[in-house]
């Protein structure tokens, strides 16, 4: 299962991609790869957390660069444009996230992996929004 989540994400992904968003899945194709290692060999609840929490750190880090790199390239418009949709998305995520509650310690792999795909799916939205604004400049 953990393995299909992640094979499914990825290759939603990679379909229909442009400069950044090429680069990027490139760039995160390594963090998959490590995070389905770790996950395959995962025999605690624990090892399975930090899995998902390096694959999460790394998307992370990735969404806050394409974010500022947007922002850099909008109006002051663009820029609250995208500063409330970027709020709003945040919220909406953390409503998935407490909204799962399946008991256990297995909780906590599940709540995990919600912050992950969800980061994961904005990283790449934000990507075809930046190369879309490239490709008209």
């Amino acid at each position: 299962m953990k393995k299909f989540i992640l094979f499914l994400v990825f290759t939603l992904a990679v379909s229909s991609f442009a400069n950044y968003e090429s680069d990027l899945l490139g760039r995160m194709k390594p963090v998959e790869q490590k995070s389905g290692s770790m996950l395959d060999s995962a025999q605690t609840t624990a090892e399975m957390i930090n899995a998902v929490s390096y694959a999460s750190n790394e998307w992370d880090a990735e969404l806050n660069k394409i974010y500022k790199l947007l922002m850099s390239s909008l109006s002051k418009d663009g820029q609250n444009s995208l500063r409330n949709a970027q709020r709003s998305w945040i919220k909406e995520r953390d409503k998935k996230i407490a909204g799962e509650n399946s008991g256990g310690t297995i909780d906590l792999v599940n709540k995990n992996s919600i912050f992950l795909e969800e980061t994961k799916k904005r990283t790449i939205e934000l990507a075809r929004i930046y190369d879309k604004l490239k490709s008209k400049t």
